[in-house]
Parts: C-alpha cells; sequence; structure tokens
C-alpha cells in the first residue's frame, strides 16, 4: 500500500513539475510575443508628396520613409522641411536631389533642403520618388515623419511656374473679373493662377480702376450711383478703400464720401464747386477716378463681376463758375455725347502684390527659393523682371551672385536678416 502512494505521489509530483514547465513556456513566449508585437509605430505624412504607408519597427532596426511626386515635374528649385521626434527616431541616410543643401540646425523644423538647377531641371514621373528617408528606430511608441514642401518651381514650356509656395500647394485655377460700366469703358480680364498672388497671411486682392483721359476739363462732380459685386466670391472693405476717388486723396480734395450700403453695393460721391478743383488731363495722363479693391473669398468662383454705375458726371471750362457747368452723364444718362467722345475712358484690372522686401527679387511679397532662381537667370541674362533694389542683399550697390548665395543661406535659416 506504501508502495502504491509512493508511485501515485511520484506521479503527481512529476506531473506538477510538467504543468509547471509548460506554464512557464507559455509565459515565455507571451513575453516574446509581446516585445514583437510592440515597437515603432511610423506614420508619414507631406503637405504635397505622396507617401509611404505607415510601418512598425523594433527597436533598434531601421526603415526607409519614401515620398513621390503627385505629378509629373522638371523642377528647377525646391525647398523642403522635415520633421520627426529625435527621441525616437535617427536619421541614417536622405537620397534626394544633387546639390542638395541641408540644414540640421533649421529652426522650424528637424532638419530642411535647397536645391536649385536652373541650367538642368531635375525631371521626375508622376509617382516617381523625389526623396528617401533612412531612420533607426529609438525607442517604441508611435510618431511621425512630415516632410513639408515650402517652395517648388516647375519647368514648363510656357516658363517657369510655381507649384508649391510658402507651403500652398497652387491650385492652378484661373480667375476672371469682369468691369462693367453705364459709363466707363469695361474690360474682361484673366489672372491665371490666381493662388500665386496670395500674400503671406494667404489673402488674395485685385483692384479694379475707371479711368478718364483727354477731357482736358474740370471735374465739378463724380456720383456713382452703385458700385455692386458678389459678396460671395469678393469683400468689399473701408479699411482697403480710402480712396476710392484717387485724385481726390492725392490732391487733398475734401469733397468726397462713400458709404456701404449693404451686402454687395457701395455708393460715393465726389464734389467741388470750386472751377479750378480738378483738370482732366492737365499732364497728357489718365486720372483713375473710381478704384476699388476687393479681397477675393472665393478664388475658385471662376469669373465675377464688377459694375460701376455714374448717376451724375459733371464738368466746366476753364472760369466758369457752377451754374455754368456741363453735364456728360446725369440719371445714369449720357447726355452730352460729343464730350464724352473726347475723352477716354480706360478700366483696368490687376491682382495686388503684398510689399516689397530685400531678397524679394519677383516682387511677390516674400522671400523664398523662387527669389534666388530669379536673379540667377538675370545674371544669367534671360529676360526677366526683377527689383534690382531688393536684389542687392548685400548693400553694396552691386547685384551679382554673391547676392543668390546670400538669399539662398537666408532661405535655409543659416542667416536670419540682409546687410
Amino acid at each position: 500500500m506504501k508502495t502504491n502512494v509512493k508511485k501515485f505521489a511520484s506521479i503527481f509530483l512529476a506531473l506538477a513539475m510538467l504543468f509547471s514547465m509548460c506554464a512557464v513556456i507559455s509565459a515565455s513566449a507571451a513575453e516574446t510575443q509581446e516585445a514583437v508585437g510592440a515597437g515603432l509605430s511610423v506614420s508619414v505624412r507631406s503637405n504635397f508628396c505622396e507617401s509611404s504607408s505607415s510601418a512598425t519597427i523594433s527597436t533598434g532596426n531601421t526603415i526607409t520613409v519614401t515620398f513621390t511626386s503627385p505629378v509629373e515635374l522638371d523642377a528647377v528649385d525646391i525647398q523642403w522641411g522635415l520633421n520627426y521626434d529625435k527621441t525616437k527616431l535617427q536619421l541614417t541616410g536622405v537620397t534626394a536631389y544633387t546639390q542638395m543643401m541641408t540644414n540640421p540646425n533649421a529652426t522650424s523644423y528637424t532638419m530642411m533642403g535647397s536645391v536649385s538647377n536652373i541650367d538642368n531641371p531635375t525631371e521626375i514621373a508622376a509617382g516617381g520618388t523625389m526623396f528617401t528617408f533612412k531612420f533607426k528606430a529609438l525607442a517604441e511608441g508611435e510618431t511621425e515623419v512630415y516632410l513639408h514642401v515650402v517652395d517648388l518651381m516647375n519647368r514648363t514650356d510656357s516658363g517657369d511656374k510655381i507649384i508649391v509656395e510658402n507651403g500652398v500647394v497652387k491650385t492652378g485655377a484661373a480667375f476672371t473679373v469682369v468691369a462693367a460700366s453705364n459709363f466707363f469703358a469695361g474690360k474682361t480680364e484673366t489672372i491665371e493662377d490666381i493662388s500665386q498672388y496670395a500674400d503671406a497671411s494667404g489673402n488674395i486682392y485685385v483692384t479694379v480702376e475707371y479711368k478718364l483721359l483727354g477731357m482736358n476739363k474740370y471735374l465739378i462732380n463724380l456720383d456713382i450711383d452703385e458700385l455692386t459685386y458678389d459678396p460671395a466670391v469678393l469683400e468689399w472693405t473701408e479699411d482697403n478703400n480710402l480712396d476710392m476717388f484717387p485724385f481726390a486723396s492725392e490732391e487733398g480734395l475734401g469733397g468726397y464720401q462713400i458709404h456701404k450700403t449693404g451686402a454687395g453695393r457701395v455708393v460715393g460721391n465726389y464734389s467741388n464747386i470750386d472751377p479750378a478743383a480738378y483738370a482732366f488731363n492737365e499732364d497728357g495722363s489718365a486720372i483713375t477716378a473710381v478704384k476699388a479693391t476687393f479681397k477675393v473669398l472665393n478664388p475658385n468662383a471662376g469669373t465675377t463681376t464688377v459694375t460701376c454705375n455714374a448717376d451724375v458726371v459733371s464738368y466746366c471750362d476753364t472760369s466758369v463758375t457752377q451754374p455754368y457747368m456741363q453735364y456728360i452723364a446725369i440719371d445714369k444718362k449720357v447726355v452730352n455725347a460729343a464730350n464724352k467722345a473726347k475723352a477716354t475712358y480706360e478700366t483696368t484690372i490687376a491682382p495686388i502684390g503684398s510689399a516689397v522686401l530685400i531678397g524679394d527679387v519677383n516682387m511677390d511679397g516674400v522671400v523664398n527659393i523662387q527669389d534666388a532662381t530669379a536673379l540667377q537667370r538675370y545674371l544669367a541674362e534671360y529676360n526677366v523682371n526683377i527689383n534690382l533694389a531688393a536684389a542687392d542683399t548685400y548693400g553694396d550697390g552691386k547685384v551679382n551672385i554673391r547676392d543668390v548665395s546670400q538669399i539662398q543661406r537666408y532661405v535655409a535659416q543659416y542667416i536670419s536678416s540682409f546687410r
């Protein structure tokens, strides 16, 4: 009996040890599986490029992140910034354009680079690789690699076109403004890629000017019964239109007023009974009789119309007092066609750029890689329009390749100011 008890005890002990060992093995397997399943989850994004998919890698392993072009390119210039968490990823390699200039000390990004291939644009097919970055995982968890294409210029058969500016991808949308009037000459102007005129805040403005030329008479009264526009597309504010009658404000003539009477409608009046108040064509040039500046609310609207209808336009000859004033238009109708025929009525429509800065060679209101390109093209004797004062970044009265390098250094954040 004792022998049987001992045998059962031995068997029980052996089974217990076996179950214990299995449990240890299972626990070890679970821990191993957990360790393999953890690691670092890396997501990839860009404001312009298509990017490789997110992936998870174990600590110590490497991952290659790829950015491709969504469109076919003949890239002339590009400026980019890369952001990633240096506590979780270690950059071990970069593949991009040749002649790449990187700045590991960039303040806005973890690192950034700039490339200029003005003579030999880099050809990249749609879906072709623009950049690859190789990283080593330093820790577990989640992280992101973000490529911000700041500026990108592409060469086309019709010239160099900006695709990305200040991080904003250009829509390429054309914007047409129709200027109509019962009195002034009408005009239609199409602005190709209206987004390229955005200022540093992303706002786009257009101005419409109605002009008088060749009258050689003294203007007494100009009553604009209605200046109308589509408030869903354009925005008129008094802050931007203090010189609706610019000839009056320039000459210090106080006899004018403007009022916004509702959404999409403005009225204004200039009146001065002094016959010497303002003369048409004193120096042979046109005067802007009415000027309106609008903020573009919907650059994708396609076409919009601005209408300026005059109710009264009156004038007088030299030394003639008010009772003898003559009318060109009254009650919105031209009543003196002979005198109207003596004058030329012009209308201009143009986008408004921002203020010129030192380094802003192409006069678009910002200093970026396009300014370096414009100056390079100018020095290479291409037919380009530049601001020489803005191009003289050293302030030495000379414009040369040193100024190109200085702009590139500024864009890459090696310097923070010019001169």
